[in-house]
């Protein structure tokens, strides 16, 4: 995923973001995130788990977040978290929106004043550079091997919403009835393109304060 200036599909004008270190200290961001706990803890909660995605369905919007692996310049790697709310009409068949999260991710945290940073990864160096979406989330629907879906204890299994049907439909299913999901997938890339699909074709009917997240350490 090659990472890039996104205005010509997405306008500023309702970007709404956050920078946060590793502790949860706001180091720039809206006025929306400032002297607010909520995102204070939401912050230290994607650093702990390494979320590279996370999405949380309010009203009209979708409050994303990712947790940064950077690179002070000329010094020591770090890690920081990046917040940013998009109205729920830009999230989209097409994976631009999720291009949009890490070039804005990238350029904001790199832009900022009060140090230096490199963005240099999001699970380790280099992944967030290296990361392949198809363009359309829809064709998760046929998986071409849903096997390489592994379930860790007390999850959904895979092979068990297979036998039901097709695994991404039953996974939906799950979701909508409310049910608690976690899913080992096979790399980065696989977690993103099914998380893409699950937030695209459930946008409409997800409730308020329902979140789905792509964790390398999910509680």
């Amino acid at each position: 995923m090659k990472l890039q200036n996104s205005a010509s599909e997405f306008e500023d004008s309702y970007s709404e973001f956050a920078v946060y270190n590793s502790s949860g200290r706001l180091l720039q961001g809206s006025e929306r995130f400032k002297e607010t706990w909520e995102y204070f803890e939401l912050a230290k909660q994607l650093d702990i788990k390494r979320s590279a995605l996370y999405a949380e369905f309010r009203e009209h919007e979708l409050l994303l977040g990712c947790s940064l692996l950077v690179k002070i310049r000329k010094g020591r790697e770090e890690r920081v978290v990046f917040i940013e709310y998009l109205p729920k009409e830009a999230v989209t068949e097409a994976p631009g929106w999720i291009n949009k999260l890490y070039a804005d991710a990238k350029s904001r945290t790199e832009g900022l004043q009060s140090i230096r940073y490199q963005v240099i990864g999001l699970w380790k160096e280099g992944d967030i550079f290296d990361l392949s979406i198809p363009k359309s989330p829809k064709s998760s629907k046929n998986p071409k091997n849903p096997k390489d879906l592994k379930s860790p204890k007390n999850s959904a299994s895979p092979k068990n919403l297979e036998s039901a049907g097709n695994f991404p439909d039953c996974l939906e299913r799950k979701v909508l009835s409310r049910e608690g999901v976690s899913i080992l997938t096979q790399d980065l890339s696989s977690g993103l393109f099914l998380l893409a699909g699950l937030i695209f074709n459930l946008k409409p009917v997800l409730f308020p304060g329902f979140s789905l997240a792509l964790s390398l350490y999910p509680s």
